[in-house]
């Protein structure tokens, strides 16, 4: 109206808008995986309900302090992957590491 031009608010890039529609959809979840490393100890790949996904790239990584109420539960390493599954279907992850068990578990999913 008026001639005036649509600005997008924070520049977002019209091709990147169709990215983030298809990962606003977030599962919560805490379920167990197993994990494959590399060497160095960087997650590679992980089998989560029967499928294979591959650790395309981090994205982030954090380390995770138990709350007031988990006082006996260990410190622990968030990630945050870009994945891939077996059939080629991409999403972002998050994994968490148990570092007093050992133990990995998906806690997030956005696809």
């Amino acid at each position: 109206m008026f001639g005036v031009p649509i600005v997008r608010p924070f520049g977002r890039h019209p091709s990147l808008e169709n990215t983030f529609d298809r990962l606003s959809c977030v599962s919560l979840l805490n379920e167990q995986i197993d994990v494959r490393s590399t060497t160095g100890g960087t997650p590679a790949q992980f089998t989560w309900r029967g499928r294979t996904f591959r650790v395309r790239r981090i994205i982030g990584d954090w380390p995770v302090r138990p709350g007031p109420r988990e006082q006996e539960a260990a410190p622990g390493h968030l990630l945050r992957v870009s994945a891939e599954s077996d059939a080629g279907e991409a999403s972002i992850v998050d994994i968490a590491k148990d570092t007093g068990s050992d133990r990995w578990a998906v806690r997030r999913q956005w696809n």
